[in-house]
């Protein structure tokens, strides 16, 4: 039951930090690649569970640990760069559907798994509902590139989750976790290669007021305790699992949209009405069903 609490308290923060990262995109961070770079960054802090125990790990078990926080920085560049340009409540879902698929998918390839009839008929769920969500009426309807991304994105964050339990089931959680953060700063360290993401985060770091700074590093925090929740969730139960409750998400997700909407309309400039707000209900009952359908096979 641990378990259960955990990951839903994860996914409800996470819907949070998704629609005010949003508004943050459109309004004050210029280029996609500076959240994700920030929050590498912020995978320093890490460190500071060292004393708690940190081991250094076999070669292999280091790889995967760099390679899945290295994945993590990525697959958040590939969401950012979708999120800033079309609405949370169409891009979160068509991402998240697309990680239970490549998960499974993964673990097909690497551990020989294979499809029941209930895994099929989930996967078919899950891709009804990415496609009437795609074709809900928006203000900023999602282009086949940005469909397109938004999928990357779900593997990317598939292939870091896959490699995250892997990780957690093979040596100790403090160790793991330290060495994964590491990961998530050499893939933001990649990111700044770019000469356009250097400047626009130099720019967040040294010239931007004081309101804004707060602004960023609340949502950073909120992200920070949403990401540490669901890597607990998922070192004590099943990706699969974890995966399932992303239907909880999806559903607050909407939900503070609509609240926004009536109470911060300056702050959530999205509006979900009418036929476009039935679609995306439709879809999230898909989508939530399909996850649910693979988290109990």
């Amino acid at each position: 039951m641990l378990w259960l609490i955990i990951t839903i308290s994860a996914h409800i923060l996470n819907a949070l930090v998704f629609v005010l990262t949003k508004a943050l995109l459109e309004k004050y961070i210029t280029n996609e690649k500076v959240f994700a770079i920030l929050i590498g960054i912020l995978g320093l802090a890490a460190f500071a569970l060292a004393p708690l125990g940190l081991t250094l790990p076999s070669f292999l078990n280091f790889t995967i640990d760099i390679l899945a926080g290295a994945a993590f920085v990525w697959a958040l560049y590939f969401f950012y760069l979708v999120l800033k340009k079309f609405d949370a409540s169409t891009v979160v879902p068509v991402s998240g559907a697309s990680v239970p698929i490549f998960t499974f998918i993964l673990s097909f390839i690497f551990l020989h798994e294979r499809l029941s009839l209930r895994e099929v008929m989930a996967f078919g769920l899950l891709i009804i509902g990415t496609v009437v969500i795609s074709l809900a009426k928006s203000k900023h309807p999602l282009s086949w590139k940005a469909f397109y991304i938004a999928v990357l994105s779900g593997f990317t964050f598939a292939l870091s989750y896959f490699l995250t339990k892997f990780a957690y089931d093979t040596h100790d959680f403090v160790s793991a976790f330290v060495w994964m953060r590491a990961g998530s700063l050499i893939g933001a360290l990649v990111l700044l290669l770019d000469s356009k993401a250097r400047a626009a985060t130099w720019m967040i770091v040294r010239k931007t007021s004081i309101k804004v700074k707060i602004s960023i590093l609340g949502v950073m925090a909120l992200a920070a305790a949403a990401f540490v929740l669901l890597n607990w969730g998922i070192s004590l139960a099943s990706v699969s699992l974890v995966n399932a409750l992303q239907g909880v998400q999806y559903a607050f997700l909407i939900i503070i949209v609509i609240l926004g909407n009536l109470f911060l309309p300056k702050l959530i400039k999205e509006k979900i009405r009418g036929w476009a707000l039935a679609q995306k209900i439709l879809a999230i009952v898909f989508i939530g069903g399909g996850i649910a359908l693979l988290a109990f096979v």
